[in-house]
């Protein structure tokens, strides 16, 4: 039996992508389930401003949010190589700015009667397609 120091470079790489799509593939799992479960148990009427989730669902939605995200961040971290943190981190900072201009400018406008109030869902996609466009700008630049 080899050793990992006694395997090619290509092979090596390939056992390393495979980690990375099983990762990514756990998460997204995770999230479809957890989908699946806010769904069925809020329905129709869920995403409403006025309605109210069980504490249960809200609570189980922030531990399997914060420890998908905490565990799934750093087992990818460990594959990462210096370039694609870089590429990482670059992306991180434009979503990031993306939120902090559009909240503020959202916000006034909407106190200035020029906007619907601020949507909290809209913010927080508006912040994935920024990290998502910024991802793919800075990779294939």
């Amino acid at each position: 039996m080899t050793t990992s120091n006694e395997l090619s470079g290509e092979l090596r790489l390939k056992q390393r992508e495979q980690k990375i799509w099983l990762i990514k593939g756990s998460l997204f799992a995770i999230g479809l389930v957890s989908g699946g479960i806010v769904g069925y148990l809020v329905a129709d009427d869920g995403f409403t401003s006025e309605a109210k989730w069980p504490p249960s669902l809200a609570i189980g939605l922030v531990a399997t949010f914060l420890a998908a995200i905490g565990i799934g961040s750093w087992l990818l971290r460990e594959l990462c190589d210096e370039v694609e943190r870089q590429l990482q981190y670059k992306a991180t900072a434009a979503a990031g700015l993306f939120y902090v201009v559009a909240y503020p400018v959202w916000f006034v406008l909407w106190k200035g009667g020029l906007l619907p109030e601020p949507s909290h869902w809209m913010l927080f996609l508006g912040f994935y397609a920024a990290l998502a466009a910024s991802y793919l700008f800075y990779r294939f630049r």
